[in-house]
């Protein structure tokens, strides 16, 4: 089948409580301030952004199309959504949009309002001095978020003077999903500065899930604060963090962190889940650190992979903690553990067990007696790792890891250690792809030329280790190249040919061509609900229903007739909310919401 392709429709009917259908905005590089945000009389960013009386926002339910091109200056989001029903801000029709920062403001892109999605920018910096010991630095921020129930999702930041994404308190429920964040930070003569992700929680729960960060100046992510806010309830799961600190490695300072993990407060109910960490060889920098300078409550560190790091894995001062199924990996004398507990604390209460440790010595260091332990000892004195076990590095198999995307289907990060040095690896990209499907392949370092791309056949693809291109830290006074990880670690982005966008909004979102229109109806639905097209071939076609959390909840292949065709569903198992719907056939797709009552 093909749909006819002049225009892309989409039937957007959301009926909330007065049955107002969601509004689409426009904004380009030389949109205006009076501009009705038509595509014909588009808005500037900065007042697409603003919530002002006496005009018609964006609000709930309403999404903001930005035009591609570069914008540059410091823009400041005041949209407001509701929960389940964001405001969104996206890329019209998947083009590249590139926030540029000047150093006019603290932060390159600031985030208030509340409930907003915001997803596949690129936020990156206009040059300047990268080193304080030839002058002031302007130490810009990347992404700053300050509202309740905001979404960062899918972006790249990158080459940023000051903190690649923050999160404050006052980012209740935020999420940062699916962002590759590198080269933030500067550097002054004794450390690194500028973290990856600098965030805090007081209420609710940050999600911080499948991020990549790497190459920062300071820590990859620091969960962090001196005092003024707090440390609760946060998960973090699936992210890969790796060379916190590189660019200062070389002069011998920084000794920064992959994951910093605790402040000058107390931290409880901290989630570290499935994340992945890496430190070069030879590295000063640090692989997981939990706890800081103040008694903590508690955490959850289950199934993470750390790779190496000074001091590869690290708790401090909790009083609860599970520590299970992690891989913890040294080289010669790196400490693989390292445990500072509260002082009368009965250590043996830790639920720490069925982990697996590689290292060159074996090294448990119990910070309170400053003694090194070997694994035998280690077990003896605290009682831990009864189920666990310690091997040689030489015993290192190989380890992949695929991690799909929450919010775009054919989108996949790929983490690879390559302990066996092998010139390409196999990855099966078969529960991301479908047969037939076109891809390009792209390693994180040098993001923005793809490695691969091809056709995908089924079952694995080859992907080279031996690589060397790396996108280098912009600015003046950077006195030494960052190297690749070269083929002993790799990071990779997979990205589908129709990179489809599955929540909260689909990507291809056209203006609506009454001659060629897919009718969707009845929407509101409460049971079967009927779409309508005009077909030009009779090869099948698709149906996705997404809720607005990304996930696919009804699917279902159609035989499909030349000519037109009403095709009907039975929606009634659905929960009462808003969806949305993706019609695909060949290269073809019509994108529509859905909202569905009982």
């Amino acid at each position: 089948m093909k749909l006819k392709r002049s225009w892309i429709v989409v039937v957007v009917l959301i009926g909330l409580i007065q049955s107002v259908g969601g509004k689409v905005f426009h904004v380009t590089t030389d949109g205006t301030f009076d501009g009705s945000g038509s595509i014909d009389s588009p808005r500037s960013l900065q007042r697409a952004f603003e919530d002002h009386m006496n005009y018609v926002d964006a609000g709930p339910g309403d999404t903001v199309f930005i035009h591609g091109g570069d914008y540059y200056g410091s823009f400041t989001s005041w949209l407001r959504g509701e929960p389940n029903n964001p405001v969104v801000v996206m890329p019209y029709n998947n083009e590249i949009v590139r926030i540029i920062g000047t150093g006019v403001e603290n932060n390159t892109l600031s985030i208030q309002g509340a409930h907003a999605v915001f997803r596949d920018l690129i936020v990156t910096q206009s040059e300047r001095n990268r080193y304080t010991g030839s002058g002031e630095v302007n130490a810009e921020g990347g992404v700053s978020i300050g509202g309740e129930g905001v979404k960062l999702i899918n972006s790249i930041i990158y080459d940023i003077y000051g903190v690649g994404t923050g999160g404050s308190s006052n980012a209740i429920n935020a999420e940062i999903n699916g962002c590759i964040i590198f080269n933030a930070g500067y550097k002054d003569p004794y450390r690194g500065v500028g973290h990856g992700m600098y965030l805090s929680n007081n209420t609710g729960e940050k999600v911080v899930r499948k991020n990549i960060v790497f190459n920062t100046y300071g820590h990859g992510i620091q969960f962090y604060t001196e005092g003024a806010q707090e440390l609760n309830g946060s998960l973090f799961e699936d992210n890969i963090i790796f060379n916190a600190g590189i660019a200062t490695n070389e002069d011998g300072i920084g000794e920064m962190r992959n994951y910093m993990m605790g402040g000058n407060v107390p931290t409880r109910d901290l989630k570290m889940i499935n994340n992945y960490s890496y430190q070069p060889p030879g590295s000063i920098g640090n692989g997981m650190v939990m706890g800081y300078n103040t008694d903590s409550e508690s955490c959850v560190i289950e199934g993470n992979y750390i790779a190496r790091g000074k001091r590869v894995f690290s708790i401090q001062r909790f009083s609860e903690a599970i520590i299970r199924n992690n891989v913890i990996i040294g080289e010669e004398d790196q400490a693989l553990t390292s445990l500072l507990y509260p002082d009368e604390f009965p250590v043996n209460e830790y639920d720490w067990n069925q982990n697996k440790y590689f290292g060159d010595t074996q090294v448990f260091f119990n910070e309170n007696s400053n003694d090194n332990l070997t694994f035998s000892e280690w077990k003896n004195q605290f009682g831990y790792d009864t189920n666990s076990s310690y091997q040689s590095v030489r015993d290192l198999e190989n380890h992949v890891k695929v991690i799909a995307n929450d919010y775009e289907s054919g989108r996949a990060h790929i983490v690879a250690y390559n302990w066996k040095n092998l010139d390409y690896i196999s990855v099966d990209l078969s529960d991301i792809l479908p047969v037939n499907e076109g891809y390009r392949i792209y390693d994180v370092e040098n993001i923005f030329e793809p490695i691969l791309q091809g056709t995908y056949k089924g079952g694995s693809i080859q992907i080279p280790m031996h690589l060397t291109e790396i996108i280098q830290p912009s600015g003046d006074n950077i006195d030494f190249s960052t190297p690749h990880t070269g083929k002993e670690f790799g990071v990779f982005l997979v990205k589908s040919a129709k990179s489809v966008s599955s929540s909260p909004l689909p990507t291809n979102i056209s203006e609506t061509n009454h001659e060629e229109e897919v009718k969707v109806y009845p929407n509101p639905v409460q049971d079967f609900l009927t779409i309508s097209f005009n077909a030009t071939s009779s090869e099948n076609a698709m149906l996705s229903v997404f809720d607005m959390q990304g996930r696919k909840v009804f699917n279902k292949e159609l035989s499909v007739y030349i000519g037109n065709n009403n095709l009907e569903f039975d929606l009634v198992q659905l929960k009462s909310g808003f969806y949305v719907g993706l019609l695909e056939q060949g290269s073809s797709r019509h994108t529509f919401k859905i909202r569905k009552i009982n």
